[in-house]
């Protein structure tokens, strides 16, 4: 609970995160600190909230729990986030993350993070779809995973890994894209066979066997799932 008055006249801005809102105005708020939302889900304050929540969640996560990632300076990186990106100003179904310079509301950043909209839905509401592409950001500024099928396979792996641990769930966006979601980790892949040229694929085969490694962790001993996600993190 906050009290006092609160001004936002930048919009979400803060020490690793800003948010904008794509070509429309961004959230400006003047007044108590302790206020209703709008009630319309389709706000687009409420998707700039969301965003912040679930970015700001995750920050705070992987800090408190992967001693690897806390110590590293990629997580005091600054990123925009974009939510209800559109190309040529139509829905975009699909998020990412891109390490290109860019300069937003008078800032330059050395990357972004797009989160588009899935059959009316928007994936800036989605926790484990925007945490997703903030392992990407993440992961840029501490290895190169790009270059080859291979390499992007474990850049997507690893950008579901850390998401599904936190929520214990091997769907990812599973809101945004109901009832399968856009990956289920539980769904076994097999490399080569089930290789069909595509990076998330590629990725899923990997992950999976991962999320089979913690599951059965989890099975021999309640709470060792923890030692894989360790494990993981240190690789």
């Amino acid at each position: 609970p906050l009290t006092g008055s609160v001004t936002l006249d930048d919009a979400l801005a803060g020490p690793i995160l800003r948010v904008f809102a794509h070509q429309e105005d961004e959230l400006v708020y003047s007044g108590p600190a302790d206020f209703l939302l709008e009630p319309n889900v389709n706000s687009i304050a409420q998707d700039e909230l969301a965003a912040w929540h679930h970015y700001t969640r995750f920050n705070a996560h992987l800090r408190a729990t992967y001693p690897n990632f806390a110590a590293d300076p990629a997580l005091s990186t600054r990123y925009p986030l974009l939510v209800r990106y559109k190309r040529n100003g139509q829905p975009f179904r699909n998020a990412f993350f891109t390490p290109q310079n860019v300069t937003a509301g008078g800032e330059s950043f050395t990357g972004y993070i797009a989160m588009g909209t899935f059959s009316g839905r928007e994936a800036a509401k989605s926790g484990t779809v925007i945490q997703h592409e903030y392992c990407h950001a993440l992961y840029s500024e501490i290895v190169q995973l790009t270059g080859s099928l291979q390499a992007g396979g474990l850049n997507e792996g690893l950008a579901d890994y850390f998401p599904a641990a936190l929520h214990n769930d091997a769907k990812l966006g599973s809101w945004l894209v109901p009832p399968a979601g856009i990956r289920d980790l539980d769904r076994r892949f097999v490399w080569p066979q089930d290789d069909n040229g595509d990076v998330h694929r590629v990725g899923h085969i990997f992950v999976g066997a991962l999320w089979r490694a913690r599951k059965a962790a989890a099975a021999r001993n309640p709470g060792d799932q923890s030692m894989i996600d360790q494990a993981v993190a240190a690789g």
